[in-house]
């Protein structure tokens, strides 16, 4: 039989041996502090109670009885499924998995489903190994323990270029040798320690934020009734006191975007101080408003009417409202992820009208009268996706796309596939002087790279412009942007020309909010902070930062693991305001509204 690892409990547990003392110091790579690979390593604890970090994330297993860690004759006994995952790179698209055989029940072998491939069988008793059909020898044979089979995990990580060692109660797999006598390693490793025999368990049923207003926020409750029924109910909070929101009919809201990811500031279902929310009436299904100042409810259209003929019955959601200009586009999704399509609608006199659609909508602006939209293809091709529409003009949707260009996307190639995404850190469609910027690139190029077209929405015209993007912005005076190939911040004039290097370094995380950028850089921990006009930097933390939150409150970054909780930059400097691990993290100029583990309740940060 074949499972993949992480998935369901294996009838048997396998246990790899750790052997100590440390080892890895007599690698050819030079070894560093914790804190700049601890994105790539996996700290377990000998304690273990269930937590582990892998690849900078906490890793909960509920079955940690079943994980017991051992220690015996000086060595440590860790489970094969959590010396997997630390195996797994899934940034790299790699992938481990077991194959047991209840015929065979003394061999167990390890492969990877993509590249690079490795093929390790072990046999218990066998004092040899094989790696892709090569014998390797092991200083301690392999064995069976009851109904687990244990081996060295040396040399199984030897055999695939893996790092082990061990420090004050810690195994810490990585990529390269870890630098034991540095005092950020020996920090990271107490504070690990700390976190991960203390953060417990979390919860299901808890409070997600919804919106700020007005001093107080909203927050929905979702749980399962007597009758198993799925329940939603919209609170306002304020001064310590709830009330429960009445909506109209059974109402279906839309949390913001980022169910467990921290980025979004313009929540889909909310415009200005009000919340739109789909409801069904009757046997239809309407659009309704609740306005933030009254806590009252108002129809706003019929989405089961034509041209829509959209229900909260059928497959498909609600994606959101957006107002832009004079006009409120409502988005609606018909039928599945794969196979299903976004719809655009106008709404004009209480009625939608029907604008254009997409496979999945990427980007909306307007500038005058003009409707500019992408289409993300995220299942193949997605070549010719700019789509132009004059609302003043009696004529249909145009692809205006030059031919052959991807428009508004983010393609990551690896070894092993090619991913396709819309960002959610920078405008997709960003408008200048009557001009769109937007990322392109060519579908079949040779080279892998993504330019900036800027495009003038007075005849269309577009001109790509000579400078190589993995991300860009609109600022004051000109384009700020991650070059493509070095990860550098870069900026030109609008033209793309008088080009200049800001930050000469490989940077990871990018936000900018006005004038102020605030990045990190690839294999460092750390906040930096320039503003684009003096560029003037400074460096402002040394911690992993998970993510950067921007608002007209100031500055803040999230850490999730070892020192996990929200920081906030005053005079130069981070400072705690929220400690433990935040999860579902609404960023808003009113606020940061968030959840975080072990707790039901909405927090505010500020």
């Amino acid at each position: 039989m074949l499972k993949k690892c992480g998935g369901l409990v294996l009838a048997l547990l396998f246990i790899l041996i750790l052997s100590l003392p440390a080892w890895g110091e007599e690698a050819n790579k030079e070894p560093v502090p914790l804190d700049q690979i601890f994105k790539e390593s996996v700290l377990l604890p000998s304690d273990f109670k269930g937590n582990a970090f892998v690849n900078g994330e906490l890793m909960t297993y509920n079955d940690a009885a079943s994980f017991k860690i051992y220690s015996i004759n000086g060595r440590i006994l860790v489970p094969i499924r959590l010396a997997v995952e630390a195996l797994t790179d899934l940034e790299n698209d790699v992938y481990w998995n077991i194959r047991w055989d209840a015929a065979k029940p003394d061999t167990v072998t390890l492969f990877t489903s993509y590249a690079p491939h490795y093929k390790v069988v072990v046999t218990a008793g066998s004092k040899t190994m094989q790696v892709n059909n090569q014998d390797i020898p092991l200083d301690i044979p392999a064995q069976s323990i009851g109904n687990r089979i244990v081996l060295p995990l040396r040399a199984i990580s030897e055999a695939i270029d893996r790092e082990v060692c061990w420090s004050d109660g810690m195994v810490i797999i990585s990529r390269v040798p870890v630098d034991l006598t540095s005092g950020k390693t020996k920090e990271i490793v107490a504070k690990a320690k700390t976190r991960l025999s203390t953060c417990g368990s979390d919860i299901e049923d808890k409070l997600s934020p919804v919106a700020v207003y007005n001093g107080g926020y909203y927050a929905l409750k979702s749980y399962y009734d007597a009758k198993n029924n799925y329940v939603t109910e919209l609170y306002y909070y304020k001064n310590g006191k709830a009330g429960k929101i009445d909506l109209a009919g059974e109402s279906k809201i839309k949390l913001p975007d980022g169910n467990d990811s921290i980025h979004d500031s313009d929540p889909k279902s909310i415009v200005g101080d009000s919340l739109y929310y789909p409801t069904r009436i009757g046997s239809e299904t309407k659009l309704y408003r609740l306005d933030f100042a009254t806590n009252s409810s108002t129809e706003v259209c019929s989405l089961s009417a034509d041209p829509a003929g959209w229900n909260l019955d059928d497959e498909g959601w609600f994606d959101g409202v957006s107002r832009l200009g004079q006009n409120t586009y409502v988005v609606l999704h018909s039928g599945d992820l794969t196979m299903g399509r976004d719809s655009i609608y106008r709404l004009v006199n209480k009625s939608l009208e029907d604008v254009g659609g997409a496979k999945w909508l990427s980007s909306v602006v307007q500038v005058g009268t003009k409707l500019y939209y992408t289409s993300l293809e995220f299942m193949g091709m997605t070549e010719n996706n700019l789509y132009y529409l004059d609302l003043a003009q009696n004529q249909p949707v145009a692809d205006i796309a030059l031919e052959g260009y991807a428009y508004d996307v983010v393609r990551k190639a690896t070894e092993n596939s090619i991913s396709l995404s819309a960002s959610t850190d920078m405008e997709g469609l960003a408008v200048k002087d009557s001009f769109i910027y937007a990322m392109l690139y060519q579908e079949k190029a040779d080279k892998d790279n993504r330019n900036v077209v800027r495009i003038n929405t007075a005849d269309n015209t577009q001109t790509i412009l000579p400078i190589e993007v993995n991300k860009f912005w609109l600022v004051q005076d000109g384009i700020l942007y991650q070059e493509f190939t070095s990860g550098k911040l870069m900026k030109s004039d609008f033209d793309g020309s008088h080009i200049k290097v800001l930050a000469d370094q490989d940077l990871d995380k990018i936000k900018v909010y006005g004038n102020d950028i605030y990045y990190t850089v690839a294999g460092e921990a750390g906040l930096y902070h320039l503003n684009v006009v003096t560029e003037a930097g400074e460096k402002l933390s040394d911690i992993v930062v998970d993510d950067i939150l921007l608002n007209q409150s100031g500055s803040y970054f999230v850490n999730q693991s070892y020192d996990a909780g929200i920081f906030k930059i005053s005079d130069g400097k981070a400072a705690k305001i929220v400690d433990g691990f935040v999860q579902r993290c609404l960023n808003t100029d009113g606020g940061i509204l968030y959840n975080k583990r072990g707790s039901a309740d909405v927090y505010e940060a500020d």
